[in-house]
């Protein structure tokens, strides 16, 4: 692969663990003060555009996963990798946006208990 990095199935299971926890602060700061009617539409079109990203993601790594096979460039780690390779590519912006909204959740709380 060149110019890209190797996939690793232990930094997707770590990127995954950490999310996990990032869902958690999220979940925990919307549920503690009722939404206004911006941050409701924000949050609608947050996972759209993410879940639109991943569509996209997974599909350009299909096609490089398709387009390294048909060179012979896949080794037989990368092929029992694929799954969580594409599952990685689709997973990749909702966690990107996962992460930004407990960081921003986060400031607005610490904002309010000044």
């Amino acid at each position: 692969m060149i110019g890209q990095h190797r996939f690793n199935p232990w930094i997707f299971a770590g990127d995954l663990v950490v999310a996990n926890m990032q869902i958690g602060a999220v979940l925990w700061h919307r549920l503690a003060a009722p939404q206004t009617s911006v941050e409701r539409a924000r949050m609608i079109s947050e996972k759209v555009a993410a879940a639109s990203s991943g569509v996209f993601e997974t599909q350009k790594a299909a096609l490089r996963l398709s387009r390294d096979i048909s060179l012979g460039k896949v080794s037989a780690t990368r092929m029992a990798c694929a799954p969580a390779e594409l599952g990685a590519a689709a997973s990749k912006p909702a966690l990107k946006t996962v992460k930004a909204n407990a960081k921003r959740l986060g400031k607005r709380s610490a904002k309010k208990v000044k």
